[in-house]
């Protein structure tokens, strides 16, 4: 199995997550450097995100695969295809669809159509899309095809690996992704609201007795 790694930027120059971390540019910068050289190339952003654009128009990030979420509203989808017009700009590794219940409204169909339809134009060469409420992934993927599928995996978030979801997502040759694997930053930090709880303790606990504490 081809393992990669994904650079997220939700907090690059803006405040994300519980912790309300964010990172500077060149930090980040530095990040890019750092992956490129072990052959890290794949960067994340999202039409949500304030430095979107400025990730997808900057000539320091010609060399990465871009994934860009979006939920795909109208004016989003002009937004990316504005950025392809000129075809100067390189085509997107992902389309991710951001909320997976716009596959449940009524337009659910058109939305689906819209990924396709950028996948068939040459913007990207993947669709996918991301989930948080694992309840409809059974309903929504029995009818829908996607390239990449992505879903949230700690050690306090392990639904993904239940037999009951493992029986749909591993089909076929789907990429499958996982995020938020620090989540949010909380088990690289002991200085936040949750630290005093149970589980977080066990979690400490466990830490130091297996020699990774930093």
């Amino acid at each position: 199995m081809k393992k990669k790694l994904v650079l997220g930027t939700a907090n690059l120059i803006d405040n994300y997550g519980i912790l309300k971390n964010s990172l500077d540019e060149k930090n980040f910068l530095e990040c890019l450097k750092k992956l490129n050289n072990k052959n890290y190339n794949y960067i994340e952003t999202s039409l949500n995100y304030k430095n979107s654009y400025k990730i997808l128009k900057n000539k320091n990030f010609t060399k990465f695969n871009i994934t860009l979420k979006t939920n795909l509203l109208v004016n989003e989808i002009l937004k990316i295809k504005n950025l392809f017009k000129n075809k100067k700009q390189k085509k997107l590794y992902c389309v991710m669809l951001h909320d997976p219940n716009k596959l449940l409204l009524r337009k659910k169909k058109e939305v689906y159509k819209s990924l396709v339809d950028l996948k068939k134009e040459n913007i990207c060469s993947n669709i996918g899309i991301s989930f948080y409420d694992f309840s409809h992934i059974k309903k929504i993927l029995s009818k829908y095809n996607f390239d990449i599928i992505q879903f949230p995996l700690n050690l306090f978030d392990q639904r993904i690996l239940e037999s009951k979801y493992k029986k749909i997502i591993f089909k076929n040759k789907t990429i499958i992704q996982v995020r938020s694997i620090f989540l949010q930053g909380l088990l690289l930090n002991k200085k936040h609201k949750f630290s005093d709880t149970k589980e977080f303790k066990n979690y400490y606990n466990w830490v130091k007795k297996s020699g990774k504490e930093s």
